[in-house]
């Protein structure tokens, strides 16, 4: 997929994450041989097999991303075509966050489904489910608290210096995750063709904390409204991702 006219803040996150989830992450899985979930808007079934995995699941928010691991549970694989599909990205937090909430929530969803009873559930298939959706909510889950809890204990270090400081693993986490993140984003970009600006680069963080608001509401609506789906509105826009300025 490749978001169109990402323009502002929103839109060139929205797009950078696009580029590295379909163009770094789902062909590494698959080049792996794991099991990847599938995206909403281009998808090609057999009729037989997509009739034996019982179609879409009506109770899933995400159920193109279920629908991937049912499909494997009954004997089917997955792959992936080169030619991509248009989709006009979120243009601010307003349209984005009630998204980001239905998404989280339908990964939730299908990670306690397909966990739920792992005796048929194909190795590769369980592996590739924790790497993609399992990864996802974890981190959406809990990058925000772990930077407030770094920028508290950095804090109380500055204020009471003999509390002692970060400790050597905690430093590397934190030094590890973003670089390997840039070096993902940076094959991303080149591959789909992004033009991302220095900004955009640095401004990734920012981004990765408003996914646990995502996710603090996906855990409530899991529990509250499990089957509440938020609509999304796609806009025309313009096909081209230029250099913020």
């Amino acid at each position: 997929m490749r978001p169109a006219g990402a323009r502002g803040f929103i839109a060139r996150q929205f797009a950078a994450e696009y580029a590295v989830q379909f163009d770094v992450l789902l062909p590494a899985l698959h080049r792996a041989g794991l099991t990847f979930p599938l995206g909403g808007t281009s998808n090609h079934f057999r009729v037989e097999a997509l009739k034996a995995a019982g179609a879409w699941d009506a109770h899933n928010v995400t159920e193109d991303a279920d629908l991937a691991y049912r499909l494997a549970r009954q004997g089917f694989g997955s792959g992936l075509i080169a030619a991509p599909t248009g989709e006009t990205p979120p243009p601010d937090t307003r349209t984005w966050l009630p998204q980001r909430t239905r998404w989280l929530k339908g990964h939730m969803q299908t990670l306690l489904v397909h966990t739920r009873s792992l005796r048929d559930l194909p190795v590769m298939t369980g592996l590739g489910l924790m790497l993609s959706l399992g990864m996802n909510v974890f981190s959406a889950l809990f990058y925000a608290p772990f930077v407030a809890l770094v920028l508290a204990g950095r804090l109380v270090n500055l204020l009471q210096p003999g509390l002692g400081g970060m400790a050597i693993p905690d430093l590397i986490l934190l030094i590890c995750g973003p670089g390997f993140a840039q070096i993902a984003l940076h094959g991303a970009a080149r591959r789909a063709g992004l033009q991302l600006g220095l900004w955009d680069r640095l401004s990734l963080p920012v981004y990765w904390g408003l996914q646990s608001f995502g996710a603090a509401f996906a855990l409530y609506q899991l529990v509250m409204r499990p089957v509440h789906w938020d609509k999304t509105e796609h806009l025309p826009a313009e096909p081209a991702l230029a250099p913020a300025s």
